[in-house]
């Protein structure tokens, strides 16, 4: 095999919100992929397209990423100032390795194995041992400048570019590596065009990583005890691979004008090189929410209620669980050592996290405000529930002028079959003789149960009646529906302290 050393070609890849499965007719189960006959070798002159070096490129694109709460707030597009403020303070972080391995043809035999996930390139701090170093790319093409991370990106200035997927046009943002320098270490190999590699991205918004121990394996990276606060999202993700159902919904076009050795190229590697951004065709990284999303609708339904403040409300979840962010084999469940993406969660790590105020412009959510949710009945609100068929046809925003009010900003939970809710509660009974007011404080448990699942949004509705009946019930709106459920208000416990 003749190798030449050309210009290296860029790494193109983008954020987007496709979601896609499919595999080739090449390796429906394994990741193993083939040379075939109308396939060159990955180091023949055939398959090189370009020897221009090409400007680095990456996006995000601007989706409602719904993301949420002491961490910064969701990303919301109903508020455009905080959406913009936080994604422009946004930090994505990226691992690239080798895809797969080679069971025949004229390759090193390096290529003939699994990439080893433990080989850095771009890494400097925290380095487990310099024999891991991977000089040429063959494991690992993409990495943080911390071994224990991938590599921070953000957004880069204010400048779009459109990127068309599923027939339709995105407008979306570039990112640059945080580190300085990095961009210019992030090139394809160029020795083998062909050689494909899997793109791997995670958010965490503020969240610790200094508490959760990485473990940079061969199979897999994770992170043990990762641990929630409720007030971030968490996404993590990978660019699909490369099928022919996946170029039924993206670039068909710019496929379709390939030939037939390209294409097959392209098929039979199945994953993103030297070779593809030649092409034109970049990773899609396909980030997903690792929580559930709750916020929080209190409905004052009797004049009773008009002397009541919600206070506070905590939730009861788990809390820790080991996020695995990169996997060799994330696209083969049948495999021996698959390892899905995302969060298993402790069971045992139950513990109640605070709901919090909403981000203001993008920034840290604070403490719930004890004195902004006083309710107000109205003549209007029990008529209004008489012909609707009752309080929960109000209980959702857009009934505010019927005294219907959000309670604070949102709270990422993990998911589970069941969460304890702890609403805490004041009723003003006047004034003392002094002139002060007479206030009591409560606290109410409920346990909701409806499987709540990761990326979808549940709206909690809290009924008040008055300090001896609140009804609570659940609703769903936002991200992905995910059912409905009422609660029986005769099974909270209500305390007054």
């Amino acid at each position: 095999m003749r190798i030449r050393y050309y210009k290296k070609t860029v790494v193109l890849f983008s954020f987007a919100s496709v979601l896609l499965t499919g595999c080739t007719t090449s390796f429906p189960d394994t990741p193993e992929y083939d040379l075939s006959p109308v396939t060159p070798s990955i180091g023949n002159d055939e398959v090189r397209r370009s020897g221009v070096k090409e400007q680095v490129l990456v996006f995000v694109n601007n989706q409602n990423y719904d993301v949420g709460t002491r961490g910064t707030g969701p990303f919301e597009t109903t508020d455009d100032k905080s959406y913009n403020t936080k994604l422009a303070n946004s930090k994505f972080y990226i691992y690239a390795f080798r895809h797969g391995y080679y069971k025949q043809g004229n390759v090193p035999a390096r290529f003939k194995v699994a990439a080893n996930l433990q080989k850095y390139y771009l890494a400097e701090n925290n380095l487990p041992s310099t024999s891991l170093y991977d000089a040429n790319n063959d494991d690992c093409l993409v990495d943080g400048t911390n071994y224990e991370e991938g590599l921070e990106m953000s957004l880069n200035g204010n400048s779009s570019t459109d990127i068309v997927i599923n027939g339709g046009t995105i407008k979306s943002n570039p990112l640059a590596p945080v580190a300085s320098g990095a961009a210019d270490k992030l090139y394809y190999n160029f020795a083998f065009p062909s050689l494909p590699y899997n793109f791997f991205g995670y958010y965490i918004d503020d969240a610790n990583l200094a508490n959760a121990r990485c473990h940079r394996e061969a199979n897999r990276i994770w992170y043990e005890d990762f641990t929630i606060s409720g007030t971030q999202d968490v996404l993590c993700g990978k660019a699909p691979l490369l099928t022919s159902s996946f170029f039924e919904n993206n670039y068909k076009d710019k496929f379709n004008r390939l030939s037939k050795a390209e294409r097959d190229t392209i098929l039979n590697n199945g994953a993103y090189s030297s070779f593809t951004a030649s092409c034109d065709i970049a990773p899609q990284i396909v980030l997903q929410h690792q929580l559930a999303y709750l916020k929080f609708i209190a409905v004052p339904c009797d004049p009773a209620s008009d002397s009541i403040y919600i206070t506070g409300i905590r939730v009861e979840g788990p809390t820790k669980g080991n996020f695995t962010v990169a996997s060799v084999n994330a696209d083969f469940p049948k495999l021996e050592n698959y390892y899905p993406l995302g969060i298993v969660w402790d069971a045992n790590s139950a513990a109640p996290l605070s709901l919090c105020e909403p981000s203001v412009n993008g920034g840290q959510c604070l403490p719930l405000d004890t004195t902004k949710y006083g309710l107000k009945c109205t003549e209007a609100a029990i008529a209004f529930d008489k012909e609707n068929g009752g309080w929960m046809s109000r209980a959702s925003e857009g009934y505010e002028e019927y005294g219907t009010k959000r309670i604070g900003g949102a709270l990422l939970m993990a998911p589970a079959k069941s969460y304890v809710i702890n609403l805490d509660y004041k009723q003003v009974m006047g004034k003392d003789g002094a002139g002060k007011p007479i206030v009591r404080k409560y606290t109410s448990q409920y346990t909701i149960s409806n499987n709540f699942v990761a990326g979808k949004a549940y709206t909690i509705q809290i009924g008040v009646f008055g300090v001896q009946h609140i009804e609570v019930g659940l609703g769903i709106e936002s991200w992905k529906k995910g059912g409905d459920v009422s609660i029986d208000p005769d099974n909270a416990d209500s305390e007054g302290y």
